[in-house]
């Protein structure tokens, strides 16, 4: 009978060996789970975190070239404002120069004395001002 008790007393501590080691192991893969969810955590912070930069970067170099393409806009609206002046102004001065070029024609061509000074116009009557150019109703008869 002592046999069954050293027997059984052995399977005891063979059944609470292998159940402290199962224990153990357990607790070691908890541990490992753990290490591995934490890093898993991690990996998706680092991951989150980079895909944040390289959404703020872009939506800023978005904004960068909607700015340049709004100041390339602007400039060259300003220069066709200026090349529409140039071209006023060169219009200006060919049709002053085309006035002065008929005037000094129109001097040669047909040459007539110019007063140095202002004048009553020789070609102008003076009874057409006395007559009726004042407005006034002039009754001869």
């Amino acid at each position: 009978m002592l046999n069954g008790f050293n027997g059984v007393q052995r399977d005891i501590m063979q059944t609470g060996y292998q159940l402290g080691s199962e224990i153990a192991q357990n607790r070691f893969a908890a541990q490992q789970c753990c290490c591995e969810t934490n890093r898993n955590i991690d990996a998706v912070r680092y991951e989150n975190a980079r895909n944040t930069c390289d959404i703020v970067n872009a939506v800023k170099e978005d904004g960068e070239k909607t700015r340049a393409v709004l100041i390339a806009n602007q400039i060259q609206d300003l220069r066709d404002k200026l090349a529409d002046r140039d071209r006023d102004l060169q219009t200006a001065n060919f049709q002053l120069s085309q006035q002065a070029q008929s005037a000094t024609l129109i001097g040669t061509l047909r040459p007539y004395p110019q007063p140095a000074y202002i004048t009553n116009s020789p070609y102008q009557s003076i009874a057409a001002n006395v007559a009726g150019a004042c407005g006034c109703a002039y009754n001869a008869g």
